[in-house]
């Protein structure tokens, strides 16, 4: 009797600890279950929140590399008009006298020189501004895309709120800021590119008329010396001229007067001198 009594106690110690193991089980599944998916949110939040840190960095807010290309575009704009500045102030330091229409021809064409180099230039630098902005735009789709595997692996969906998929929480919450950092930085590309192209056509339309102006001071110039040098030689003439014409007038006076001479000599009455003096005078 008391072996079965043991038997039975067994038993029902057994059946007892198997409930427990099998409740304890259950529990530690659930936990584990429970810690698994707070360890995808956390993951999910950590994903999002470093690629959120990484679009509200300077790299796609105030990217470095474009400060420096923009660097490079003031400095080209400091060296144009350094060099404008320069042949305004040969210009201005010729002497008027010396002004020909050579020299300003010369200042035409170094000026033309000087704004082929210029532009050339400034298309290069919009060019790599252009390649920068394209190339950030594609890191930032990359950085999308990973983002997109990283958090399929995690398949934190409750993180996902409203959204079906992590494409279209991507397009709903990551995209839009990245997105307004990317047109801030082209609104920024096309106001430095229309700036400075309208700041070079200012100043090449302003050296063309100063040196249209010149050109016309220069011409002007050269026909007052063409004419005063055909004054000068038409004056020398006419005075050579007259010259030549007062001696032979001269010389035919006193030819006159000689001949009256000689007829005042050979007069023998005083009416012939009274004839002679009413001829001479």
């Amino acid at each position: 009797a008391v072996l079965l009594e043991n038997q039975k106690a067994v038993k029902v110690l057994t059946s007892k600890l198997l409930v427990q193991t099998l409740e304890a089980s259950k529990a530690n599944k659930h936990r584990w279950h429970e810690g698994l998916v707070l360890w995808k949110q956390k993951r999910h939040r950590h994903t999002v929140e470093l690629c959120m840190q990484r679009i509200c960095s300077s790299e796609f807010e105030q990217p470095a590399g474009m400060v420096d290309l923009l660097g490079t575009v003031k400095d080209q704009q400091c060296k144009v008009f350094d060099g404008r500045m320069e042949l305004v102030t040969a210009v201005f330091a010729a002497p008027l006298q010396g002004l020909t229409m050579g020299n300003t021809r010369a200042w035409e064409e170094q000026n033309t020189m000087l704004n082929d180099k210029a532009g050339d230039a400034f298309e290069r630098l919009f060019a790599d501004l252009k390649s920068f902005v394209d190339d950030l735009d594609a890191s930032g789709e990359s950085m999308l895309q990973t983002l997109v595997e990283e958090l399929k692996v995690h398949d934190a969906r409750a993180e996902w709120g409203e959204h079906e998929s992590v494409d279209s929480l991507i397009d709903a919450d990551i995209r839009p800021p990245l997105k307004e950092h990317l047109e801030s930085l082209r609104k920024l590309l096309i106001s430095v590119t229309g700036n400075v192209s309208r700041q070079e056509e200012v100043q090449h339309t302003l050296m063309t008329q100063l040196l249209a102006y010149f050109m016309g001071v220069a011409k002007k110039g050269e026909n007052l010396r063409k004419r005063m040098d055909e004054f000068d030689m038409n004056h020398k003439g006419e005075e050579d001229d007259c010259i030549h014409d007062f001696k032979e007038e001269l010389a035919k006076n006193e030819g006159q007067m000689k001949k009256f001479k000689e007829m005042i000599d050979d007069a023998a009455h005083h009416e012939d001198l009274d004839g002679l003096k009413q001829k001479a005078f």
